[in-house]
């Protein structure tokens, strides 16, 4: 059986959440109206999520959620390794 490689970012800082959450909707031909629409948000808002702006923590989730991937909080420096779950 062929693995399929997991894509996975390290959050540090809200711009580089912001630049993972925009590589995942690109990654989807997704543009942000698309997005917002789907979050029940504004191009703005995602707009302004992508650049590492304030947002609501809900909306963060909400929109990781909608484009499969989860928040997962580990401490610093923590060597992580995945693996995808049975289904």
């Amino acid at each position: 059986m062929m693995q399929r490689r997991l894509r996975w970012f390290r959050g540090w800082s809200a711009p580089a959440i912001g630049r993972a959450i925009q590589d995942l909707r690109i990654a989807r031909d997704w543009n942000q109206e698309e997005l917002a629409e789907r979050v029940d948000s504004s191009r703005a808002t995602i707009s302004r999520m992508e650049r590492g702006g304030s947002v609501a923590n809900t909306l963060v989730v909400r929109v990781l959620d909608e484009l499969g991937y989860e928040l997962v909080i580990i401490p610093k420096g923590v060597v992580v390794r995945l693996e995808e779950a049975d289904k």
